[in-house]
């Protein structure tokens, strides 16, 4: 009995710790978990020249959302464009564009 006892007891436990918070969640959810939620958040929609494919507006996708301050980043090959929030605290639109590193990219708009 008390063997059992100590087998529910861990149990819970370990599931009670696996629903704690860590620092493994990305973009903005990071930022809000830590307290410092992006406040100055700007949109911008950018042209993509060259996309073919969805492959290739994931690819340009991947690596927008990997720039440093960029909160979600949506891109359509079939317009040749991305949509793209940012934290303009952290990084300018031109900087994000300059991520697409295989599709030239340039800010068609930046707004608040």
């Amino acid at each position: 009995m008390k063997r059992l006892l100590i087998i529910v007891v861990s149990m819970a436990a370990l599931l009670l710790a696996g629903c704690a918070p860590t620092s493994r969640t990305t973009g903005a959810t990071t930022e809000t978990l830590r307290g410092s939620a992006p406040t100055n958040v700007h949109e911008a929609t950018l042209a993509i020249d060259g996309m073919t494919c969805t492959s290739c507006a994931l690819g340009v996708e991947y690596q927008l959302k990997h720039v440093e301050g960029v909160i979600d980043a949506k891109v359509s090959y079939e317009d040749g464009t991305a949509y793209v929030r940012y934290d303009a605290d952290k990084v300018d639109a031109e900087t994000i564009a300059k991520a697409s590193d295989v599709y030239p990219a340039s800010v068609l708009d930046d707004s608040s």
